[in-house]
Parts: C-alpha cells; structure tokens; sequence
C-alpha cells in the first residue's frame, strides 16, 4: 500500500494518509470548489486500505475551516473509517481544534455523535 499525499492550497487541505499503520492528517483550509472530486483520491486510498490486513490508522483533523460539502466528505470519510473498524481494523479519528473557535469543537461533538468510532476531540 502507497502513501497519500495531496499537498494544501489556499482552499484545499493538507491530506496524508500513510500505507504502513501510522497517523494519517487532514489539516488546513477545506473550502474547494468541487469537494467530492477533491476527496475522491482519499476515498478511493481507503477503499484500498480496508482490502490490506493489519489496518491500523488514527486520522488527524486539524481544519481552520470547512464548507458544508466538505463536511459531507468528511462525513464520507469518517464512514469509511468507521466501516473499517467493524471489519477488525483499529481506526479512530482524533478531532483537533483551537480551544477558542467553539465553531469547530461543536463540529467534532457533532461528527463523535454520529459515528461509532473512537473519536477524540484535542484543544490545542
């Protein structure tokens, strides 16, 4: 399994998921003009990654921001993620958001309630 790296614009985050059992990131602006497209290549690395055995991966998120279709990918991803975990892999998503934007932790709660996935909200 190879690594995913799509590098961060002014309105795309930075997204890597690794190929070996490591931490994977989402972090940055989320805000492109075609979201679905933009997620498709994470989409179709984690159809790939819950063929492998030994599916271990902890997803970062770290956003500034995100538009109302990137969270319906990221919701998309989550689910995948999620999916994963009841197929034996060890997956969780670690939500990080600046103690002060209330906007963004509320959106974590609202995305730990709707999985069920480890899922840990991380001021900084």
């Amino acid at each position: 399994m190879t690594d995913l790296e799509l590098l961060p614009t002014g309105s795309t985050p930075r997204i890597l998921l690794p190929g070996t059992a490591a931490d994977g990131w989402i972090e940055g602006n989320c805000y492109p003009e075609n979201a679905f497209a933009f997620f498709e290549p994470a989409m179709a690395w984690l159809r790939e990654y819950r063929k492998a055995s030994g599916r271990r991966l902890t997803l970062n998120v770290k956003l500034d921001y995100f538009n109302t279709s990137s969270s319906k990918c990221l919701l998309d991803l989550f689910s995948s993620l999620q999916d994963a975990k009841a197929e034996g892999g060890e997956m969780r998503i670690v939500w990080h958001y600046c103690q002060d934007d209330y906007d963004m932790r509320e959106s974590g709660e609202e995305f730990a309630q709707d999985l069920k996935i480890p899922f840990e909200l991380r001021p900084y």
